[in-house]
């Protein structure tokens, strides 16, 4: 009996400190150019990609930060104007997003930048992450967003069919400051309608798949 008592007070303080964690954990929109250096090189470690600092100070880049006030993940919104993955398509990528997007340039934005460190997750951060992207995203103000993934995370692919997006391309892209090497990238376009849509009549699937167990690979920790 004792023993149990024992363990019931250490998993109380354990959960209390894990919310008190997760309370303590902000979201900030990053513009110092000290700090958006910060957060491209925690990128790299996470993701396997450096942005530009003019491409982050272009772009609306978010960070969340730990408890210690440090940056533990984050993700951009960039306008198609300065938008990486849209520089990124090769001459039929472009020819596709063109016929099908005419206005593309002034109606669309990408989304992109999305890490968070495994040391920090939980299913309320997650709750919390997705949320604000999704309230960032609707403050846009334009009607679609490009993104890109790897071809070979094709769970990721799962979790972006929700918003029917329609598939620009599909192949190796060109090279672009930051990357390790050329990557065979889905690029797709989803509109901001069906993402609404989504948040309603998909919320259980995205649940499931958004917060569901860490992932297997080694992250950075940060305390």
């Amino acid at each position: 009996m004792i023993s149990r008592v024992i363990e019931l007070g250490a998993y109380t303080r354990l959960t209390t400190l894990k919310f008190k964690r997760i309370k303590n954990t902000s979201f900030i929109k990053l513009e110092d150019a000290q700090e958006l250096r910060v957060f491209s090189e925690l990128a790299y470690r996470n993701i396997g990609v450096r942005f530009p600092i003019h491409f982050l100070q272009n772009s609306k880049t978010f960070a969340v930060l730990n408890q210690r006030g440090n940056i533990c993940g984050g993700f951009v919104l960039a306008p198609a104007e300065h938008s990486r993955v849209i520089d990124s398509l090769p001459d039929e990528g472009m020819s596709v997003l063109a016929e099908s997007f005419p206005k593309y340039k002034e109606s669309m934005f990408e989304i992109t930048g999305l890490w968070l460190c495994r040391s920090q997750r939980s299913k309320t951060l997650a709750v919390r992450f997705w949320t604000k992207l999704y309230k960032e995203v609707c403050r846009m103000k334009r009607s679609h967003f490009i993104f890109a993934y790897s071809s070979k995370k094709a769970k990721l692919g799962e979790i972006y069919s929700v918003v029917k997006p329609k598939r620009i391309f599909k192949g190796y892209t060109k090279m672009m400051p930051g990357m390790i090497e050329p990557d065979d990238e889905v690029i797709e376009v989803g509109s901001v309608k069906m993402a609404h849509l989504a948040w309603v009549t998909q919320l259980s699937f995205l649940y499931k798949r958004l917060i569901k167990g860490r992932s297997k690979e080694k992250r950075v920790i940060y305390h």
